[in-house]
């Protein structure tokens, strides 16, 4: 048995923590491999996966859309929060 394999992995890739790759397996460019995921096969270019074992979750463009809507939603509630913080803390200050 072959105790060795060759491993390709693409270009701009993002490995989670604690990833294992498996020998014989090619990561395609533009990836993003989830935390604690155990890749067994092949990940295609343009990917988002993750899991044990490994599998492709969705596009990276797919990825991309939905992070920027719940990035913006964050956003929305995270200004008047801070606003309000700022101003009891410049409130306090003054005194």
């Amino acid at each position: 048995m072959n105790s060795s394999g060759h491993v390709t992995i693409g270009n701009n890739i993002y490995f989670g923590t604690n990833v294992v790759v498996l020998k014989g397996v090619t990561i395609g460019d533009n990836c993003v491999i989830g935390a604690c995921s155990l890749v067994t096969k092949n990940i295609p270019a343009n990917s988002v996966a993750a899991g044990v074992p490994c599998r492709v979750i969705c596009s990276i463009d797919e990825y991309y859309r939905k992070r920027k809507q719940v990035a913006l939603a964050e956003a929305v509630e995270y200004v008047p929060v801070s606003y309000t913080h700022l101003r009891a803390h410049e409130t306090r200050s003054n005194l």
